[in-house]
């Protein structure tokens, strides 16, 4: 399936958020965790994303997202930034949709996306947008 996000226009939730982002990328088709991305710029100070998860599979399955931010690709000891609430599969539902911002003390260059699945046989299929300042 294509990438399905369309309003790509988040707002500013966040004053860091007035100018255009420092790095920007954009995931189609997630279905687990996503690869580490490499934002491309080193001490990264806050990070915005948008998901649209596109399907929610299993036995009463339920989900929420985490954002992992870390200064070294191999995401060693990650931060969590930020983190949706809890998700679950309602009747009739397409998709669904949840902007998340948060910041690093620390300064960040790596981002990644962990769905957390509960029920049997859990499943997610998400696209996504990261932003950086």
């Amino acid at each position: 399936m294509p990438f399905a996000i369309t309003n790509t226009r988040t707002h500013a939730l966040d004053p860091q958020f007035r100018e255009l982002p420092a790095a920007r990328v954009t995931l189609a088709d997630q279905t687990g965790l996503t690869a580490v991305q490499n934002m491309g710029v080193a001490n990264l100070q806050a990070v915005r994303v948008r998901i649209r998860a596109k399907s929610l599979g299993g036995t009463n399955p339920t989900v929420k997202f985490a954002v992992e931010v870390d200064d070294a690709a191999a995401m060693g000891s990650p931060e969590v930034v930020a983190m949706s609430g809890v998700f679950e599969q309602v009747t009739g539902a397409v998709s669904w949709q949840c902007d998340l911002v948060g910041w690093s003390d620390t300064g960040f260059q790596y981002v990644r996306i962990r769905p957390i699945l509960t029920g049997t046989s859990p499943t997610v299929t998400y696209d996504a947008i990261i932003e950086a300042v």
